[in-house]
């Protein structure tokens, strides 16, 4: 049986944003995705206020050479410790190929420092109303459960789990519901006549030192990559604890990652804009 984190809070983040975003080409070729406008904010920004506000004060992003403009703008500390919110401490490390989100994480394995982190990836919104954010609940479980893991899911129609890494609740857990549950294995991009569910991961995690540790021993899969579920399900295996957290009603993963996704996603935050939303309705309207 493996041990299970004992940390009582998780104040550090990884952030992979290594990708070259090819399906957002030709602008990607001049300005990272994760500098990408969104409204009248950059998609970092939502990223880094996320990691505020649930009480991160520590951040690594994995960043390729080939886009220095992410540390240019971030730089090494967002906000101040005399602001409502905690200061975020920034730090970089360069992946120079991209080869799956478990190497991405295995970039910061050093800087963890045998650290419980959160894994956040910088392409996705998680959109939420509630008091407490989806990543706030993230980490509340995972110390709560003494988890080994903790993985943010959301729904996802059959014919969509290829794409995704897939949960499986353990003997007893229902999945259909809202509330967190326990987690016996999580399966990669399965097919959809062999899914274990329809809960896929939504782009935020928190991970133990045991996690990391075994990135280190994970295979390379078909494409040469090592897979962050490959991992967990690594540690699950061998008795390590694994949470599931759902997004609730009303809740989303909002994705940037092709100019479609991008697109629908400024035009649904511009439209929350009172100023915008006026804008755009008259000219829509005609």
């Amino acid at each position: 049986m493996l041990s299970s984190s004992t940390n009582s809070h998780v104040l550090h983040a990884v952030i992979p944003a290594a990708g070259l975003g090819t399906r957002l080409r030709p602008i990607t070729r001049v300005l990272p995705k994760e500098l990408l406008p969104v409204g009248r904010r950059l998609l970092v920004d939502y990223v880094i206020e996320e990691l505020r506000t649930c009480g991160v004060t520590h951040a690594l992003f994995i960043v390729s050479e080939q886009k220095p403009q992410i540390q240019q703008y971030l730089g090494s500390v967002v906000g101040t410790d005399t602001d409502e919110l905690p200061a975020l401490h920034i730090d970089y490390a360069f992946q120079r190929e991209p080869r799956g989100s478990g190497h991405a994480v295995l970039c910061a394995s050093e800087w963890a420092k045998g650290e419980s982190v959160a894994v956040v990836f910088g392409d996705c919104i998680i959109e939420s109303a509630d008091t407490i954010p989806p990543l706030a609940r993230l980490m509340n479980v995972f110390n709560a459960k003494t988890a080994n893991a903790a993985i943010l899911v959301e729904t996802v129609n059959s014919d969509q789990v290829h794409k995704y890494g897939i949960v499986d609740p353990a003997p007893g857990e229902s999945a259909e519901l809202d509330v967190p549950f326990q987690l016996r294995d999580i399966v990669e991009k399965p097919t959809a006549q062999t899914a274990p569910s329809n809960r896929a991961a939504a782009a935020r995690w928190v991970i133990s030192s045991e996690v990391m540790e075994e990135l280190r021993h994970t295979p390379n899969d078909s494409r040469g990559e090592i897979n962050l579920p490959d991992a967990i399900r690594r540690v699950l295996g061998r008795g390590g604890s694994g949470w599931a957290v759902p997004l609730r009603h009303g809740e989303a993963r909002r994705d940037i990652g092709s100019p479609e996704s991008y697109m629908e996603q400024f035009v649904r935050v511009a439209l929350r804009d009172p100023a915008m939303a006026h804008k755009f309705g008259s000219e829509i309207s005609r």
